[in-house]
């Protein structure tokens, strides 16, 4: 199998984040038979990273995930691209982190090691759970694998994740003064996060982004008791809390303080 028939051959295996299993089984059979010792790091009984050494300590290990967003799209190509869910992000950089490893190794290199996690594309629970492997300690340098336009990347940002819940009392909209609308309440809490100035850095630029990723969809006319959203942070900023607490002060709007997911 040649790398471009494996990439396709990964995509064609659906991994939705949840749904990962058959893939690393895959992979673990597919590593196993070029040589490698292979250990399911079992993050559920069905879900599980694939952790694949030579026997030598893996002072570089290549790295990236198994999972991928929905919806699966099957793999399809052209004369000059792998197209498909996953091929980019991030089954083709699996690929190629298994070749570049065996070029490696038919070079008399043995000190590496491959990884693939769970979860990354949700809460990165595969990730917080290779960094507890006793063998985290014996890797000097991780490659990890993500697309970066085929630039070396040498830093990222950090992702945190909250809910935002507001409460108010039910009536119908033909009686607005019956009610407290949670929604109303929800909305001047996301003004006063738009309008917060985000830190900046030399090296990231616009260090600080905010987007505003879902919110709990009703179509009935009432006046809603209880209002969710969720928003993602994308940051660097060791201090992000300063600014976060700032929102919560007048915990009146909200039903709860802001729950981190991730």
């Amino acid at each position: 199998m040649n790398l471009f028939e494996l990439t396709r051959e990964l995509i064609d295996i659906p991994s939705v984040t949840g749904a990962e299993g058959e893939v690393a089984i895959f992979l673990s059979t597919y590593l196993e038979g070029l040589g490698y010792r292979v250990e399911k790091q079992e993050l559920t009984t069905d879900r599980f990273n694939v952790l694949a050494t030579t026997g030598a300590a893996p002072r570089i290990v290549f790295s990236t995930h198994m999972d991928t967003v929905p919806p699966f799209i099957a793999a399809t190509e052209d004369r000059d691209n792998i197209f498909g869910r996953g091929s980019c992000d991030a089954k083709g950089i699996i690929a190629a982190q298994v070749f570049a490893a065996e070029r490696l190794r038919s070079e008399g290199v043995e000190e590496i090691g491959l990884l693939f996690t769970v979860d990354e594309e949700l809460s990165s629970k595969g990730a917080q759970l290779a960094n507890d492997h006793p063998l985290a300690r014996e890797c000097k340098f991780l490659i990890n694998g993500e697309p970066t336009d085929n630039k070396l990347a040498v830093g990222t940002k950090g992702s945190m994740r909250l809910l935002l819940s507001t409460e108010g009392r039910a009536a119908h909209s033909a009686y607005p003064e019956a009610g407290d609308s949670a929604i109303e309440k929800l909305l001047d809490v996301l003004d006063d996060i738009r309008k917060l100035q985000w830190p900046n850095n030399e090296f990231f630029g616009l260090a600080t982004s905010v987007s505003f990723t879902a919110a709990r969809d009703q179509m009935l006319l009432l006046i809603m008791p209880v209002q969710n959203c969720r928003f993602d942070l994308r940051l660097i900023w060791t201090r992000y809390k300063v600014l976060l607490k700032e929102l919560w002060v007048d915990e009146r709007r909200l039903s709860m303080p802001p729950r981190t997911i991730r």
